[in-house]
């Protein structure tokens, strides 16, 4: 809304800045008091997690102006540096001019987006903390009549939420049944999650792949609940043919060799954040085992 200026005001202000090239700097302080000039209230009021996924976020910093003068005033403009983990990461800076109008408030919000990669150097061997602190440095710049730009400093600190993948690898594999013709297996699954925040997977699809052949195809829409840096176990049964196989997985089998697994396929899941819900995501994973 437009606020009208009173030929009163104009009046004043001429006749401070007349006066005010005619004096110095103190008795320009003082006029600007006797004409109730005031400063604005500015504040880094603080941060919005506005995004967040198992690649990255986005911050939303909040600027507040709060503006106490009978006159409309003039955002001019902000910089800022964002520091994460203690090391300096990014800076930005806005110079497009928001008007505040009279006896009123503004807040000016600004996305500050990123990917967990950039910042592999700035917490390694932190990856399971599961949260790294920050903070932003900002300078707010502020036009005032007949005072000229004002700059005020501001700042706010807080941790930002680093989550990790679930991992699923094959814990231990029991024989069932074994015959000359085939095997009864139970594949027994680990799950973990080291997320300080709790995990449902709802649905899992995937191929289980052994020395490179396909011991089975699992399609799941059954819930797994993961707590908060927890663990959990799911059980597959898989029934295998020595005449699809061949001999040498009965000779693994019966001798306890090692055996190379891969799992190739993708998890959805669900969190206990607002912001990570109906979360698709790959599943790779790849080791050995013996079994029992």
């Amino acid at each position: 809304m437009a606020h009208r200026i009173s030929s009163r005001w104009f009046k004043h202000l001429f006749a401070i800045a007349l006066l005010a090239s005619l004096s110095g700097c103190s008795t320009l302080e003082k006029l600007i008091g006797a004409a109730d000039v005031r400063e604005p209230v500015v504040s880094l009021a603080g941060t919005d997690l506005s995004g967040l996924s198992f690649e990255g976020a986005e911050l939303t910093m909040l600027l507040n102006v709060d503006n106490p003068n009978a006159i409309p005033i003039k955002l001019a403009g902000f910089d800022y540096a964002l520091t994460i983990n203690n090391k300096p990461f990014t800076q930005g800076e806005q110079h497009s001019g928001i008007n505040i109008d009279a006896h009123s408030s503004n807040q000016v919000k600004v996305p500050i987006a990123f990917k967990f990669a950039e910042l592999a150097s700035l917490f390694k061997g932190e990856e399971n903390k599961g949260a790294l602190p920050f903070s932003i440095d900002a300078r707010i710049h502020i036009d005032l009549p007949v005072l000229g730009t004002r700059t005020v400093p501001a700042t706010y600190s807080n941790s930002i939420p680093i989550p990790s993948i679930p991992s699923m690898q094959i814990s231990n594999v029991k024989v069932d049944d074994l015959s000359i013709s085939g095997a009864a297996l139970t594949v027994v699954m680990a799950l973990e999650n080291t997320n300080a925040f709790g995990i449902d997977l709802t649905r899992l699809d995937y191929n289980l792949l052994v020395n490179g052949k396909s011991w089975a195809s699992i399609k799941t829409s059954d819930v797994v609940t993961l707590p908060e840096k927890g663990q959990t176990q799911i059980s597959i049964p898989v029934r295998l043919s020595f005449s699809d196989m061949g001999m040498a997985l009965y000779q693994a089998l019966t001798q306890s060799k090692a055996l190379e697994y891969q799992l190739n396929g993708d998890m959805t899941l669900d969190t206990t954040l607002p912001l990570l819900k109906n979360v698709k995501l790959p599943l790779k994973q790849a080791g050995a085992f013996q079994a029992l």
